[in-house]
């Protein structure tokens, strides 16, 4: 076994880095300009990230009823350098939140509510993961918030508040300046705070909110209070913020929801790092707030909102940004009505300015507005701020809609001496999983999580996140046309993983190595237990028992069973290169897709749907070409390790221990139906992929780092990094004599090979042919076994001049031993320097008759390397080229990069399977006055004898013009594929052009296509290749797509745009090969 080490002193330097990480290693270096999760629970995981704090966390409940009792909470948990995290009202914690728990390492969590809100499994639960509770529930609101305060130290200075977006606006504040925040009734100052404030040796308060919310009585029992408040609660978060600009700094600002609260909580304790506001928004307009922000802000400060579109929606983010603050308009009308019950019993009216007479049941009439129906109003209760009213309406009977959903009603409000009207219209709202996304057609199909009917939903929200809620539980509300207005997601449990279907009712996550069951419940059918798509379509988990699959989203039901299934076989895979048009295509070179046609398809990464946009130059990009019915599905899936390598072995590497495989095994795979070639890739020195190898590993080894790059079913697909010279094994070598040969004593083949090999080391080889490995021949391998008992053994033997190998069924493979001065072979050597292995090249040598001159890039139609060997051997023929003597002191070897003699006439060469040049000999060399370009003509200019004396034309991806000494050739057009002879002494002289003969048709062929269409998998842009009548045609890296229809206007085209096309011609990049310059079509 062939194996390498590297040393490793490097690593205790990296040890000694890693151990000095500081404790914030989760915050981000930048705030970005929204921290938004689909959940409130992930919206607080997001903040609680970009504080960096760690070890201590605070959890509070995320009901509306349940907040409450955290609202206090930011100045305990700035104290405590923890974040605020979040749980609903379930049995269990959320699993954001959990995984969140653990990510920070927290050993106490403080708990702002008691078992009624956030349940005692949830503390049992937290118990269970090593981490002790610290409860600070009290009797009600105001305990709370004493209990909450008497966990702070130092403190000498109290915020008072009353409502939820007062005590909000003081929040971040607060916590900057280590001041607890007690809350009060209107009109009374609870006992349990009055008993605080007496013990605590507090001196001064902070009163937020007027008259309306916290009475001069209650103020006058505070020590030396001040008021900070305004008209609205919108309006004291504006007074909150410039009363203390004095202690505020502006390079960020927060923007939070109002109305919901729940994400101004948890970010109190990330602004209060920074010392930053927090403005609060109705989530549709910007306050007044944003006017005074903005006058304190520098051109570089950064305005983030906490919490998605849906509560803070990007244009009220941008507005206060900009300070533009939304037009206050004296118009009083009602803003909204919403429903607060599933019955429509409770209806909450929203006005523009607070109303300020009373208002009676008398003052309000609701009626169908198609039948004039009317709803009679029970009671009213009309808010403190006068902003806005609940009504109960009467009902006969429980349970049932007193307004039924989509449908018109008409709601007058007698206020204020107006008569306001609005419309109210209460649209279905189910809760549904989906099951199906069409990101291309903006659609979702869900199926009601209680009838098990499906629906399909248009989406109108642009930014909506088609992939977070594929599998999940969301509530929807959608009208009569089906477009869904609102959602929210209920549940976050789904996986990602490679999956197997181990039984019918059973799901294996290979990368997790955990089982999941479907439900316990009783089916008649067991492929009715879950709901299994695969590749965009609905299956039954029975007829693909056994099958894996190397891209999945499980979802899981509350009782945590596999509910739903989304499961692609991602053949492919591309390192992505560019984006050209809908294609993105992929790093040339074999082993990989080419490039994948994006113009319909999903595109997911990190769990998102993303635009080509958002596609980056190395991303590995893993598809399917007809997954969702041939529209297409990708994933960009980035698991990476990275390190240095170990060992390199045959068919493997270490990296920090760890062993992987880069040959597949090939019966793996066949269960995942991939198209993956025979083992990983990375990219060469010609900046193309490749197959790795152990010599390629080798290189890489040398370079330093490499980062792995798997699938989701762990297969190593590609090793990146860069690659350094090592000294190979296999060497390339021209014999300098005619191979002898003979037998041993005991009948044994033997041979002698005096060779120089590319390392300029001159050997020779005295061989029994049998004690070799392998012997190559023409890239095919033969294992060698003197008495073979397979077919895939073979016995070498010496038959009149020839080497014949001979297996055990007597199939003979045969190289000639004659005349071999002059040729050149392969050694491969074990570490001791003693042959193992030999390559013939018999076939996969040639003769060139071509002239081969410095910087070229093709030899009679193969490709020449920058690493391709130059044997010169011209000292050892004569000037015609016929062989004199090799000797191997007048051989000198180079690589054509470094080439920059003479040119070189009829070279021999070898070349391996990917027609690419292995090396060359050269045997005598010329100078030639001419060289051919071909062009296409996209000017002509005549005499007046209609001679031709300049033209313009594309050669080598560029329009250029030159002078042409006077060529008849009367047909020429504009539009016309040409061949250009220049005078190499004055590069800008054409002495001839062809449009016919041998230099013109070895190069050109008109009309390829012959009328028949280029289909759509004709065309591989990623690999840049085109098929047409059969044969495989390669664009070269500076070569073009032309559209010559108009002859006055030929312009560059994409590879894309071939398709379709019947009459292309094709410009050869060199002489008889399968390179192209220029593909044009008309």
């Amino acid at each position: 076994m062939k194996k390498t080490k590297k040393a490793l002193a490097t690593l205790a330097i990296a040890g000694m880095t890693l151990s000095m990480i500081p404790f914030n290693v989760f915050a981000a270096s930048t705030v970005p300009t929204r921290l938004a999760g689909v959940t409130a629970e992930q919206t607080a995981v997001k903040i609680a990230d970009q504080t960096g704090y760690t070890g201590a966390a605070i959890l509070a409940s995320s009901t509306s009823y349940g907040m409450v009792d955290a609202l206090t909470a930011g100045p305990l948990a700035a104290s405590l350098k923890a974040p605020i995290l979040l749980t609903g009202a379930g049995n269990a914690i959320d699993a954001a939140t959990k995984a969140e728990l653990t990510k920070l390492a927290v050993k106490t969590v403080y708990v702002t509510s008691g078992t009624a809100v956030i349940k005692q499994s949830v503390i049992d639960e937290l118990k269970a993961m090593g981490i002790e509770v610290v409860a600070l529930g009290g009797y009600d609101r105001a305990e709370t918030s004493v209990n909450i305060a008497k966990k702070m130290t130092g403190v000498t200075k109290v915020a008072v508040a009353n409502t939820v977006v007062d005590a909000l606006s003081i929040a971040a504040v607060a916590s900057a300046a280590n001041e607890p925040i007690l809350l009060t009734n209107k009109d009374a100052l609870p006992a349990s705070v009055a008993a605080y404030l007496a013990s605590a040796g507090v001196t001064t308060s902070d009163v937020i909110g007027g008259t309306g919310v916290i009475s001069d009585a209650v103020v006058a029992g505070l020590p030396s209070a001040t008021r900070h408040a305004g008209m609205t609660a919108y309006d004291t978060n504006n007074q909150v913020i410039q009363d203390f600009a004095a202690a505020l700094q502006f390079d960020n600002v927060y923007v939070a929801s109002g109305v919901t609260g729940i994400d101004a909580l948890a970010g109190a304790p990330l602004a209060a790092q920074t010392k930053s506001p927090i403005v609060l928004t109705d989530g549709k307009s910007v306050p007044a707030a944003a006017a005074f922000t903005y006058s304190k802000s520098a051109t570089s400060t950064v305005v983030t909102a906490l919490g998605g579109e849906f509560v803070v929606s990007e244009s009220v983010r941008l507005g206060i940004a900009a300070g533009q603050v939304t037009p206050v308009t004296n118009e009083f009308k009602i803003v909204s009505i919403s429903a607060l019950d599933d019955t429509n019993t409770f209806l909450r009216v929203d006005f523009s300015k607070a109303v300020t007479t009373s208002l009676e049941p008398s003052d309000i009439s609701i009626k169908n507005a198609k039948t004039l129906a009317s709803y009679g109003v029970k009671t009213v209760t009309l808010a403190a701020d006068g902003m806005s009213a609940q009504l109960e309406l009467f009902s006969n009977v429980d349970n049932v809609n007193v307004l039924q959903y989509l449908t018109d009603y008409t709601v007058t409000v007698q206020a204020n001496g107006t008569i306001l009207t609005a419309n109210f219209n209460r649209p279905y709202s189910l809760e549904t999983r989906v099951v199906d996304i069409d990101v291309a057609d903006k659609e979702i199909t869900v199926v009601d999580n209680k009838s098990g009917a499906s629906k399909t939903l248009k989406v109108l929200d642009p930014n909506f996140d088609y992939q977070a809620v594929l599998g999940e539980l969301i509530q929807v509300w959608y009208n009569t046309d089906n477009e869904l207005l609102k959602s929210q997601l209920a549940t976050t449990t789904a996986k990602y993983d490679s999956i197997e279907v181990t039984k019918v009712d059973e799901i294996k996550l290979l990368t997790e190595d955990n089982k999941y069951d479907a439900s316990d419940e009783e089916y008649a059918n067991d492929d009715d237990k879950y709901a299994f798509y695969l590749d965009g379509e609905s299956t039954s988990p029975s007829a693909i028992m056994g099958d894996k699959f190397n891209f999945a989203k499980v979802g899981f039901d509350k009782s945590g069973n596999v509910e739903y299934v989304s499961a692609y076989n991602l053949k492919q895979f591309l390192i992505v290169d560019k984006v050209d048009g809908d294609e993105v295509v992929g790093v040339d070179g074999p082993g990989t897709g080419g490039s994948f046609d994006a113009e319909d398809a999903t595109i997911i990464k990190d769990g998102k749907v993303i635009t080509l946009d958002d596609l980056e130059k190395g991303d590995v990009l893993f598809f399917s070409t007809d997954a969702d019915d041939k529209d297409g599905f990708a994933e960009v899936y980035n698991k990476t390790v990275t390190g240095a390598i170990d060992d390199v072995y045959y068919e493997s590497i270490t990296v920090d221990g760890d062993t992987y495989d880069f040959v597949y095994d090939q019966n793996e795979l066949t269960k995942y139906d991939t198209n993956y070639a025979s083992s990983a890739v990375y990219i060469d020195a010609d900046g193309e992929t490749a197959l790795v190898d152990s010599d390629a590993a080798e290189e890489l080894q040398a370079a330093g780092d490499v980062k792995l790059y798997f699938d989701r079913a762990g297969n190593l697909v590609y090793i990146a990094g860069d690659l350094a010279d090592v000294e190979s094994n296999t060497l390339t070598a021209i014999l300098t004599d005619d191979i002898e040969y003979g037998s041993s004593t005991y009948g044994n083949a033997k041979a002698q090979f005096s060779v120089l090999l590319e390392n300029g080391d001159e050997e020779v080889y005295d061989l029994t042919l049998k004690d070799l490995d392998t012997i190559t021949v023409d890239g095919v391998d033969y294992d060698i076994d003197s008495t073979p008992t397979a077919t895939d053994e073979w016995n070498p033997t010496i038959v009149s001049s020839d080497l014949v190998l001979v297996n055990s069924a007597g199939t003979q493979v045969t190289v000639s031993f004659g005349n071999t001065e002059g040729k050149l072979m392969e050694f491969k050597l074990d570490d001791n320097g003693n042959v193992k292995e030999l390559g013939f090249f018999s076939a996969d040598f040639k003769s060139s008759t071509s002239i081969l001159e410095a910087g070229d890039t093709y030899l009679d139609g193969k490709k020449l390397l920058s690493s391709t060997l130059v044997f010169d051997a011209k000292k050892g023929y004569d000037n015609s080229g016929v062989l004199v003597d090799v000797k191997a002191g007048d051989v000198s070897v180079t690589k054509w990069s470094d080439y920059e003699g003479t040119d070189i006439s009829n070279p021999d060469f070898i070349i391996n399977d990917d027609n690419e040049v292995i090396a060359v000999v050269i045997k005598t060399t010329t100078t030639s006055d001419t060289s051919y370009e071909e062009a296409v003509i996209t000017s002509i200019i005549r005499n007046t004898d209609k001679d031709i004396v300049k033209v313009t034309a594309y050669v080598n991806g560029v329009e250029k013009t030159y002078t042409v000494d006077e060529v008849t050739l009367a047909t020429l057009a504009k539009g016309d594929v040409a061949v250009l002879e220049i005078d190499d002494s004055s590069s800008e002289l054409v002495t001839n052009i062809h449009t016919s003969g041998a230099e013109y048709t070895g190069r050109v062929i008109a009309n390829a296509t012959t009328g028949a269409a280029i289909s759509l998998a004709d065309v591989n842009v990623g690999s840049r290749e085109v098929t047409i009548g059969g044969q495989i045609y390669k664009l070269v890296s500076d070569g073009e797509v032309l559209d010559g229809t108009d002859n006055n206007d030929i312009t560059v085209e994409t590879l894309a745009d071939l398709r379709g096309k019947t009459n292309v011609t094709i410009v050869k990049d060199e002489l008889n090969s399968n390179f192209v310059k220029y593909f044009m079509f008309e």
